[in-house]
């Protein structure tokens, strides 16, 4: 409100005598007023409507209701927007003020004890309590909102994802609708941190973010689940042709060129998508389905192999219960006599997952794991022999792989599959160097012995509790 304006008052009264002492009241008072008058409960509620008030003087007692179920109707049209109300009544009662207060009234007097300094401090504590009222619930919007948004790329967060996902999901089972969730990976994000520094790899994040409000539909929802891992929600006209369409939508606007302040750089994007009812109506599994989905897309983009009976494979990998332990001798000293034996620089036991390779031993590398879409051992897996291949750069599944184009600048590997007792590839033993190279049969042969050793360590783990030898 601007001080130099006067204030819009507006009062609701409908007794010719206590109108004019109003506005005695208010004439020797220090405000500055425009008064507007008005006898009735439904004439307020228009005038309230179409017009500017800065504060309501409310008569208790009107032709048409009073003064309390007024209040409550105009709480309920405007909610916050509410102008600040005055009560004033013919005679005390403190039940009838704490009902009025109850419903909103700042402060109620009683017109033959007021004063002018009365009315003018109710009216202008009215206006700051509702103007301090007003504020805080847009500060804790704003909060809220904060607390829902991700801070680099000003779309939802993850706890916006989970509270949404499961509200969609809810009225979805309710109405019998469907819903949709994209999971979206970026590819190539990692080599944009690596070259350019994270800094250029924010602003690439910060437009994905942009890329991603500006594809999306009225009503979808973009989400940074974390890192460079993205998803949107859609909960309007969903089936799967509506789904796979915005999926080529998003991937197409994700892969044009980022133009950063000394560059240009390009990433892609792997995107699996979960519907329900179809695919389930739990938030956890549907995330999981769309998730599977993604990556098995990205194995197909990186024309990565995927074994047959995968999902039993995984399965009787997790039966071992050995990801992400700690280093054991047992299975050092077979990597380190690998790296002797075959004068390898690099040997890893290397355990494919779902998503990954994780090195439960290795030499040579500081890393513990590597994504699943640029492992060679994610290729070796896909079958029972030993996979040589003695120039990276020659081979066309790898010479673009980071891990050939960047450290550790791979350029010869050989892995050997290690087959469980139940017949599946859980991972390989593996060498790997740095210059091209080949292998002799005999060698081959050393090398299949020496991951038939890890599987006996792997089988013998498994069969003592403790996991201790």
């Amino acid at each position: 409100m601007n001080e130099r304006s006067p204030l819009q008052l507006l009062l609701v009264e409908d007794d010719e005598v206590d109108r004019q002492m109003v506005r005695r009241l208010v004439a020797r008072s220090g405000l500055r007023s425009v008064i507007q008058e008005t006898n009735t409960a439904q004439e307020c509620l228009g005038l309230v409507r179409d017009r500017k008030i800065d504060c309501l003087i409310l008569d208790y007692r009107l032709p048409d209701g009073d003064g309390v179920d007024l209040t409550k109707k105009l709480v309920e049209e405007h909610g916050l927007q509410t102008p600040p109300i005055v009560m004033l009544t013919g005679a005390g009662s403190e039940r009838l003020a704490v009902a009025a207060l109850r419903t909103g009234v700042y402060d109620y007097l009683v017109k033959e004890a007021a004063t002018p300094e009365d009315l003018e401090n109710a009216i202008l504590g009215a206006i700051r309590a509702t103007a301090d009222a007003r504020r805080e619930h847009e500060e804790s919007l704003t909060l809220e909102r904060q607390s829902l948004t991700d801070q680099l790329t000003d779309i939802g967060n993850r706890r916006r994802f989970d509270e949404e996902f499961s509200a969609a999901l809810d009225l979805a089972t309710k109405t019998e609708t469907s819903v949709a969730v994209l999971v979206i990976d970026l590819d190539g994000f990692k080599s944009v941190n690596d070259r350019l520094g994270h800094g250029a790899g924010d602003e690439v994040l910060r437009e994905v973010g942009r890329r991603l409000r500006k594809t999306v539909r009225d009503g979808d929802i973009p989400v940074r689940l974390g890192g460079d891992e993205f998803g949107v929600i859609m909960t309007s006209d969903v089936n799967q042709t509506s789904a796979s369409r915005l999926a080529n939508r998003v991937a197409a606007e994700i892969a044009k060129p980022y133009d950063l302040i000394d560059t240009a750089v390009s990433i892609g994007a792997s995107i699996g998508v979960a519907l329900a009812p179809e695919d389930g109506l739990d938030c956890a599994c549907l995330l999981r389905v769309a998730d599977r989905r993604m990556y098995d897309n990205k194995l197909a983009t990186k024309r990565v192999p995927v074994p047959s009976g995968e999902a039993e494979r995984l399965l009787d990998l997790h039966s071992y219960d050995i990801l992400d332990t700690p280093a054991e001798e047992a299975f050092d000293q077979i990597t380190r006599l690998a790296s002797t034996v075959f004068g390898a620089p690099i040997a890893l036991v290397s355990l494919v997952d779902a998503r990954r390779q994780w090195f439960k031993s290795k030499v040579g590398i500081d890393a513990n794991e590597t994504g699943r879409d640029i492992a060679f051992c994610a290729h070796a897996i896909s079958g029972d022999e030993i996979m040589v291949v003695e120039d990276t750069l020659l081979d066309e599944r790898f010479n673009t792989n980071p891990l050939v184009t960047d450290d550790p600048s791979l350029r010869f590997y050989a892995g050997a599959p290690l087959k469980s007792a139940a017949g599946h590839n859980l991972g390989t033993l593996c060498v790997a160097d740095r210059v091209p190279r080949a292998l002799s049969e005999q060698q081959k042969r050393t090398l299949a012995d020496l991951a038939d050793l890890v599987v006996r360590e792997l089988e013998f783990r498994k069969t003592n509790a403790d996991g201790k030898h």
